[in-house]
């Protein structure tokens, strides 16, 4: 394995896991597919709604991952990398991206972001590294739902918890944290 490899691989795991550590705060993994109507009607119906009463309280880790989709999920994938930990503005994109009757570029390019940035990423090993990241991480637990999007608590899929957040994630939350 190359030494750039061995590096993608460290950086994305100490990544993954210091979400998991941040004191105080719920850890949500959002599994969707960029092009998915039910994944859409989430991000739009469910968490545009509660994420401003939530946002300082959780930690939100989008993974944009479906074979059938893997150009729109690796745009995703690109974008959300170029954006970097803040969640407002990850949040924001996926929101906006999530809305099919708008464009995912159009939304990074209206967010300011680095479209050279991004462009660079989709055509390379890195923005193909970052969807088999996602497999790696999707996979195991899109299986256990065997739907899309698929919501995870703290790392650990439950199946009530997930199928209960596609109709009421204020509920789940509330039931799940301190706030």
């Amino acid at each position: 394995m190359s030494w750039n490899k061995v590096n993608f691989c460290v950086i994305f795991v100490v990544s993954a896991l210091s979400l998991f550590f941040v004191e105080g705060k719920l850890q949500v993994d959002i599994h969707y597919e960029s092009r998915c109507p039910d994944s859409s009607n989430f991000m739009l119906y469910q968490l545009r709604r509660v994420y401003p009463s939530i946002k300082d309280n959780v930690v939100i880790n989008f993974v944009p991952f479906g074979p059938k989709e893997c150009e729109g999920n690796k745009f995703q994938s690109c974008v959300l990398d170029v954006i970097g930990p803040n969640q407002d503005k990850q949040t924001s994109f996926v929101i906006c991206a999530m809305d099919f009757q708008k464009n995912a570029r159009n939304c990074a390019q209206n967010m300011g972001l680095d479209m050279n940035k991004i462009d660079d990423c989709t055509k390379s090993q890195y923005g193909t590294n970052l969807q088999i990241q996602a497999e790696r991480f999707s996979s195991p637990i899109i299986s256990k739902s065997n739907f899309v999007p698929t919501i995870v608590y703290n790392g650990i899929y439950k199946a009530g918890d997930h199928w209960a957040s596609l109709d009421d994630f204020s509920g789940v939350l509330k039931k799940l944290s301190t706030f």
